[in-house]
């Protein structure tokens, strides 16, 4: 049997749709965002969706399992759905161009759950290219907030900035935390689907690694080091075609239900 998570979508406004302050106040500088919408989504609104994209999840990764135990603990006390869907410049006019987050959260503290680390399958996994249309990971931001990280501590920071002044003295773990990033994102960039995503460290994080190598060496940092890349860790495959997936998500762009099925 496999599992699947499901989007619902709709294109009509709900009372049950309610602000979520932490979301929409968590805005990257990126200069090419539009806007961005954040709410929170109790239950599931069935009644008002109009087209749904589902995902087969790949139970082969241990992150996925883990994700799924802890979605199950989460779900056994009161919690909500954060969504936030940021808009980005289009590269054509009247396209829409997107990202959504999905967090599942408790509202009470949780004592029985217990957030599990990445395995070296699950960073071996990572990718490191562009990411697909339709692409479902695990968010990055967040597994590395959830563990108590700063983004600024990272090495991802660390090579935008082009600066070792933030990067934490060594090496932090990712955990497994249900938040999802799907990237709606319109690149002509973004590797074709029927290509395997790239899981090698990028020859430009190859590049800028070298540059700095006696110095991320004294941190402990090391190019072979599969926990160092920078990238994603994908979690399902999309079911049906990317132009069915185009379609839906330009018509309709509110998430209205988020399900964890089993067929």
């Amino acid at each position: 049997m496999s599992k699947k998570i499901v989007i619902g979508l709709t294109d009509v406004e709900n009372e049950f749709f309610l602000p979520n302050v932490k979301l929409q106040n968590y805005i990257s500088d990126n200069k090419n965002i539009i806007k961005t919408d954040a709410y929170t989504l109790f239950g599931n609104l069935s009644s008002i969706e109009k087209a749904s994209i589902e995902w087969i999840l790949n139970t082969d990764l241990p992150a996925v399992n883990n994700m799924l135990s802890s979605l199950d603990i989460i779900k056994s006390k009161l919690h909500i759905t954060g969504i936030k869907t940021t808009y980005f410049t289009p590269p054509l006019p009247d396209l829409k161009n997107l990202i959504i987050y999905i967090e599942v959260a408790n509202l009470i503290p949780n004592n029985s759950l217990v957030l599990q680390n990445y395995t070296m399958t699950d960073y071996e996994n990572i990718y490191t290219g562009h990411r697909q249309f339709g692409s479902l990971e695990l968010d990055s931001s967040a597994s590395y907030t959830y563990n108590g990280i700063d983004m600024l501590e990272t090495m991802d920071h660390a090579m935008v900035t082009d600066s070792l002044t933030l990067l934490s003295d060594e090496p932090k773990e990712r955990v497994v935390y249900p938040a999802f990033s799907i990237s709606f994102y319109l690149d002509n960039t973004i590797t074709p689907i029927n290509v395997p995503p790239n899981t090698s460290m990028n020859a430009e994080q190859v590049n800028w690694m070298n540059m700095h190598k006696a110095e991320l060496e004294s941190k402990g940092y090391y190019i072979n080091d599969v926990k160092n890349k920078i990238g994603g860790l994908e979690i399902g495959s999309l079911v049906g075609s990317v132009e069915d997936a185009f379609s839906k998500i330009q018509q309709y762009t509110k998430v209205c239900r988020f399900e964890i099925i089993e067929e």
